[in-house]
């Protein structure tokens, strides 16, 4: 079994995350989301966050390895690579210990000059997701997630800007979520529980 550290601190590495004693968070997955934000601020004024997560149809059982998950992954990524933008990721495979079937929470980092809107990502993600699982797209297996924040408007993601605190702040901790700690450790052996994109 793989070792790990964690926190349940409420702030990592200077930023706010959704840690508190009882509700700890991986460390290895803040730094990936870390150096995720860090890379591409260092290299965009404008970056858009988009969260989404992907599932499995209701009467499937869960994968025991990390081929629906990798093939999704070089699909989404092939498609962003052809709209010339660029872009990091990570996502966090969960599973509860009660859940009948896993989930997948993915954060993907654009270069905010280039896309203003993600909805036509959203979709193609949806579209390729299906694809990877063989079924017809359109079945509510990708949930949006991205905030009803009226604070944040932006339909399904958040527009950061390089300089604003207070947006990455946010970002940050929403985006933290992925390194809980309790709907992990259940995957099957040959199952990663995270991944992310190269800096």
């Amino acid at each position: 079994m793989a070792t790990y550290h964690t926190t349940e601190e409420p702030a990592y590495r200077g930023l706010p995350v959704q840690a508190c004693p009882g509700r700890a968070l991986r460390t290895d997955i803040l730094d990936c989301l870390y150096d995720r934000f860090d890379y591409l601020l260092a290299r965009h004024c404008r970056v858009l966050v988009m969260r989404f997560d992907l599932r499995l149809p209701p009467d499937w059982q869960y994968p025991d390895d990390n081929h629906c998950i990798q093939k999704f992954a070089n699909s989404f990524t092939a498609h962003l690579r052809r709209t010339g933008v660029d872009f990091q990721y990570v996502w966090a495979r969960e599973l509860s210990p009660v859940a009948t079937n896993c989930h997948w929470h993915w954060l993907v980092l654009l270069d905010g000059r280039k896309i203003r809107r993600i909805e036509d990502h959203m979709c193609d993600a949806d579209r390729l997701w299906a694809r990877a699982l063989g079924v017809p797209s359109g079945q509510g297996l990708l949930w949006g997630g991205c905030g009803n924040d009226p604070a944040y408007p932006v339909h399904n993601g958040v527009v950061m800007c390089r300089g604003d605190a207070e947006t990455l702040r946010h970002c940050f901790s929403w985006c933290s979520y992925l390194a809980k700690v309790n709907t992990k450790g259940n995957a099957p052996h040959f199952a990663k529980e995270f991944g992310c994109s190269q800096l």
